[in-house]
């Protein structure tokens, strides 16, 4: 039997976040637990920051490809948010990381 569009994204997430790295690694683990300095945070988004910029632009393109409707509008939010900030009443995400790292 196939899987509705709901149950393959499921399925997917569930094997994407069994094999993850990113979020086991020890820097996430000091983030998550308030270990690390304010300094240390402000390095990390210095790196980090070029991922937070081209975000939005791997969201849009899995946005324009999408065939759930629902899905899809989720997606368009994202974007926006990232780019403007305005869903949660703040700026940008790439702003806010330079704001931060400043």
């Amino acid at each position: 039997m196939a899987l509705t569009a709901r149950e393959f994204g499921e399925s997917l997430m569930a094997e994407v976040r069994a094999r993850r790295s990113f979020g086991g690694h020890p820097l996430w683990f000091k983030i998550q637990q308030g270990r690390l300095s304010r300094k240390g945070l402000q390095e990390f988004a210095k790196q980090f920051f070029l991922q937070v910029v081209e975000f939005p632009r791997a969201v849009s393109a899995l946005h324009s490809r999408c065939p759930d409707l629902e899905e899809r509008r989720k997606l368009a939010e994202s974007v926006y948010e990232e780019e403007t900030g305005k869903l949660s009443g703040s700026k940008a995400h790439p702003e806010l990381f330079l704001d931060f790292a400043a």
